[in-house]
Order: C-alpha cells, then sequence, then structure tokens
C-alpha cells in the first residue's frame, strides 16, 4: 500500500461477540488513509473467522491470517507483525475500541515527532458490573498502556512466545533497553474489562500463571510481594482490625489517585478477594512447574 504508515495487529480467539466492534471502531476513523489491519484468527472455534470475512468485504484494509490451532497472544502479534508493512505496529486486543479522534492525533504526532515509541492509554469501556467499576477505578489510576512501536525496532525484539500474561510488561523493558523514548501519544483506546464473576475468576487464574511465569521463567522474585495483603487474613488471629483498617486505607489511597471513591470501592474488595484467587493458581502453577521442571 503506498504511504502506509501504521499496521494494526490484532490476535483474535474466540472474539464472536466483540470483534466487529473492534474492527468498526477503526473502520469508523474520520482518517481513513494510510494503515491496514491484520487480524489474526488464533484458532477460533465460534464465528470469528466468518465474521470477519464478512467485514472484508467493505473493508479491504483488513487482512486475515488464520492459524489452525490457538496459540497465544504474543505468538499470533508476532506472525501479524511479519506481515505488516507500515512504518509502525499498533497492538490491539479484540475486546478493545478507538476513541473517535484516534488516527488524527496519532498522525498528528507522527507528523509533529519521529518516535521510535509511544504509549496508547486504555480505559474502560462502559462499566456497569462492580467488577468492570472496579477497573474502571484502577485504569484511571495505574494508566494502563499499549504501545506503538517502530517496525524495525520491534523486529528485532518481538514479543517472547514463551510467556503468558506479561508478555506486554516484558515488551516495554525490552524497548527501554534499546534506548528508546516511550512518547506519550494522547490517543485512547477503551477495553471491554471482566464483566461477570465467571470473567472475574478467569482473569484472576490468568494473573496467578503471569505471575508465576515472572518468577520461574523470568526470575523476578520480587513479584511475590503482590501476595503480601494475602497475610492478613491469618494475621487477623492477632488484631481482628487488621482487615478493615487495611481495606479502609487502600480505598482512601485509590480514591485519591483515581477521582473514583465510589468505583475505588468495588477495586479495593474485588482486589483484595481476588489476591487470594491469584495465589490458589499461582500455587497451583509453581507445583505443577517444580515437578515439570518447567512454567506451562
Amino acid at each position: 500500500m503506498k504511504n502506509l504508515v501504521f499496521s494494526f495487529i490484532i490476535p483474535a480467539h474466540n472474539e464472536e461477540e466483540v470483534i466487529a466492534d473492534c474492527l468498526d471502531s477503526i473502520k469508523n476513523q474520520k482518517v481513513k488513509k494510510n494503515y491496514e489491519i491484520i487480524v489474526v484468527n488464533d484458532g477460533s472455534s465460534d464465528k470469528t473467522k466468518e465474521i470477519i470475512e464478512n467485514l472484508m468485504k467493505t473493508n479491504k484494509k483488513i487482512k486475515l491470517i488464520n492459524n489452525k490451532n490457538g496459540t497465544s497472544a504474543a505468538y499470533a502479534r508476532n506472525r501479524g507483525s511479519e506481515k505488516a508493512e507500515g512504518k509502525y505496529l499498533i497492538f490491539l486486543d479484540s475486546d478493545q475500541t478507538l476513541e473517535k479522534d484516534f488516527m488524527k492525533k496519532l498522525n498528528k504526532l507522527a507528523e509533529e515527532k519521529d518516535f521510535d515509541s509511544a504509549a496508547i492509554r486504555i480505559l474502560s469501556t462502559k462499566p456497569e458490573t462492580i467488577f468492570q467499576r472496579g477497573w474502571h477505578a484502577y485504569r484511571k489510576y495505574n494508566k494502563c498502556a499499549a504501545m506503538i512501536i517502530r517496525k524495525k525496532i520491534f523486529d528485532k525484539i518481538k514479543f517472547r512466545e514463551d510467556l503468558f500474561y506479561v508478555e506486554d510488561d516484558v515488551l516495554f523493558e525490552e524497548v527501554k533497553k534499546k534506548g528508546c523514548e516511550l512518547e506519550e501519544s494522547g490517543v485512547l483506546v477503551y477495553h471491554i474489562d471482566p464483566k461477570t464473576f465467571k470473567d472475574y475468576l478467569r482473569q484472576r487464574k490468568w494473573q496467578g500463571r503471569g505471575l508465576a511465569m515472572k518468577i520461574f521463567r523470568l526470575k523476578k522474585y520480587w513479584a511475590v510481594r503482590h501476595f503480601v495483603p494475602c497475610l492478613i487474613l491469618p494475621l487477623m488471629f492477632i488484631s481482628v482490625y487488621l482487615l478493615p483498617i487495611y481495606l479502609f486505607l487502600f480505598w482512601i489511597f485509590f480514591s485519591i489517585k483515581s477521582g473514583e471513591p465510589f468505583n475505588s470501592f468495588w477495586w479495593t474488595i474485588t482486589d483484595f478477594f481476588g489476591r487470594y484467587i491469584s495465589l490458589f493458581w499461582f500455587l497451583v502453577y509453581s507445583v505443577a512447574a517444580l515437578i515439570k521442571g518447567k512454567i506451562i
């Protein structure tokens, strides 16, 4: 494609409920030039592939890569990047949508600065349930980010395909090691966070597995600090006031940082008990790693 600057890379595994919204949010941008969309259908068993193919009939910018078997987000993103023709790669998830002026802002940044990498701010999409409201407060505080990166730089790094859940963190670290300054792009994407209790349990399971990856594969033993609050319940045998004091202070801290006191309450509750769920799965994967000699 002539004058191609941006390549959207989107992995999709059983995303029939959200993939159309994601792709439409790109198609509906006011700036409709200088980009392509590469969707990697990663072994979906639902109607994801059919939905993408239908959208391709009216959107010639979409390219589809089909993997017969599900692999991982890192694998799918790497394969998508290999087919990309743009100067910059933009990694999106299937359950994310772009803000209305995303491409307008991004083009302005590219015109003003010849940057190597830039951060995309991630916010929650229309939080409804207590789990999503909690995530909304967390994202407001933590400034969650995705990355835009120059393809020539990414080709020398790529996502580590032996990792799960933490591959984004490692990519950010590798970019910094290359001496690349992460620009603030000023652009936003909206993410559909865990909605139901089932979604909440699955996300915490992923987190437990990801933390096991950090410790056993990356040797980042400090990651175990995530479970320090889990000591509070056992210590309540010493003082029953420890839990309410911790929850109150945590809530005040997040309320001030996020500016979302009501939603911060839900994050305080769901995060505290979620750590025990993550701890359980962390121990499951850790024992499996000790038995098999590797984390899976």
